[in-house]
């Protein structure tokens, strides 16, 4: 659940992935509707942040360890509503490679 969302707007979720045939995208989830998607080219997934939501990492066999391609990546965009960015929240930009979340303040989203 995202806190900060915006109660009468959606979130947008892209995903890019480029990873072979034998690699799963991975999924998204909506848990309180008991549904998911499995994260293809250029699939993008409205829905409202405030509701329980996760998404899961690409994934392969064991066995094809040693074949995944040093290029292989999924890149997933995340589009907060317009109130979330120009609001006076605090707005997740990225991840972290250590698990932290880098934030943008009003600062850097209202230009006055």
């Amino acid at each position: 659940m995202d806190g900060n969302d915006c109660i009468g707007a959606v979130t947008a979720v892209n995903a890019l992935p480029n990873l072979p045939d034998f690699i799963n995208p991975g999924f998204f989830f909506l848990l309180e509707l008991g549904a998911c998607w499995q994260l293809e080219y250029l699939m993008t997934i409205y829905f409202c942040g405030l509701h329980f939501h996760a998404g899961q990492p690409p994934t392969y066999p064991d066995n094809m360890a040693d074949q995944v391609p040093k290029d292989a990546a999924r890149l997933v965009l995340v589009n907060y509503p317009p109130e979330a960015i120009y609001g006076e929240s605090i707005t997740a930009l990225a991840a972290s490679p250590l698990h932290d979340v880098i934030t943008m303040g009003p600062e850097m989203t209202q230009v006055k």
